[in-house]
């Protein structure tokens, strides 16, 4: 990386952080481990932030599960966008015309 860039990068993106599942690693929770062993006992469970991690991740559709398709009236408003806009458009100049025009009466 030459200094230009480095430069710019440290400028504009900020200072290097170290990133651990979406979340800043700080100095105290540098301790941050995928799983935990208990040498005494031999059992193993993950981590705090992984069993956060894992119940985040499992309200997310699985991969390759299509959307749901939305109603018709959605898909109505997505086709006719232009129109409902100039719609609104003229309802609220003839609002303002209304309105100006009832002021002086």
């Amino acid at each position: 990386m030459s200094e230009d860039d480095l430069y710019f990068t440290h400028a504009i993106v900020g200072a290097p952080q170290t990133m651990f599942l979406g979340e800043r690693v700080t100095l105290p929770s540098v301790t941050i481990a995928g799983m935990q062993v208990n040498l005494l006992t031999g059992q193993s469970r993950a981590s705090q932030a992984w069993q956060d991690w894992m119940t985040l991740h499992r309200q997310d559709p699985a991969n390759g599960l299509p959307l749901c398709r939305p109603g018709g009236f959605m898909r109505w408003l997505v086709r006719h966008t232009v129109l409902v806009s100039i719609f609104i458009l003229v309802t609220g100049l003839l609002a303002l015309i209304a309105a100006v025009a009832l002021q002086f009466s």
